[in-house]
């Protein structure tokens, strides 16, 4: 079963052809926050809603908490419909805080503000990073 929305939490996944269980790290009425641990070790976090300044801080404090489980963080947000300031201000503090962490499927929108804000490209990709682990 693939994440097909944010609004619904599915009890696996198929990653790379294997099923995963996902774990809600973080939800509230405009933001979801799932993670799956990847074949190859490193965690996949999906961000899907809204991120702003209702929600920003609860959203830095669990993804930080993952950071300090695993050795490398994938953070989709192709799933992000919206971002605020503060919400550009948390991801980009949790990538120059932690050197493993990559963001993924980054939206034109979200990268320019990202981009103004100092975040290197090699820290963001609008594709998939090395690993190529993917969700169906």
């Amino acid at each position: 079963m693939a994440f097909d929305s944010w609004q619904k939490t599915p009890d696996v996944t198929h990653v790379a052809g294997e099923s995963m269980g996902v774990q809600v790290l973080y939800g509230d009425s405009i933001l979801r926050i799932t993670c799956v641990v990847m074949p190859s070790g490193s965690s996949l976090v999906r961000l899907a809603g809204e991120l702003d300044a209702s929600n920003s801080a609860a959203v830095l404090a669990a993804l930080t908490r993952v950071c300090h489980q695993d050795a490398r963080l994938v953070v989709d947000v192709s799933r992000v419909t919206f971002v605020d300031l503060s919400g550009v201000r948390a991801l980009t503090a949790l990538v120059h805080d932690r050197a493993r962490v990559h963001l993924r499927e980054v939206p034109p929108r979200m990268a320019f503000l990202l981009n103004l804000l100092s975040l290197r490209s090699a820290e963001m990709s609008t594709g998939y990073p090395e690993t190529g682990d993917r969700l169906d």
